[in-house]
């Protein structure tokens, strides 16, 4: 764990999160930034430097920024409302 906070964040990579978690087969969930696929697969392949990482089973979902229908884009603004409603409770 010590070696992968350390890491990721001096990789070259948006890496916006990486938890451990349960859910679908998977321990873990990773959201990161990317601004073609060769980036995204570069990525992959340094996660494989984190043996302790079972990289055998990452499965992904690309999001292309390009297409034109967007649903509701990534903003942190329902996010931080939603805390700030917790806050008040």
């Amino acid at each position: 764990m010590k070696t992968a906070q350390e890491g990721l964040p001096k990789t070259p990579f948006a890496v916006i999160m990486m938890e451990r978690g349960r859910g679908l087969g998977y321990e873990g969930v990773g959201l990161s930034l990317h601004e073609n696929y060769t980036s995204h697969m570069r990525f992959r392949n340094r996660l494989r430097q984190y043996t302790f990482l079972d990289i055998s089973k990452i499965e992904s979902f690309l999001i292309s920024l390009g297409d034109e229908v967007h649903y509701r884009p990534l903003t942190f603004a329902p996010l931080a409302k939603h805390l700030l409603t917790q806050k008040h409770k």
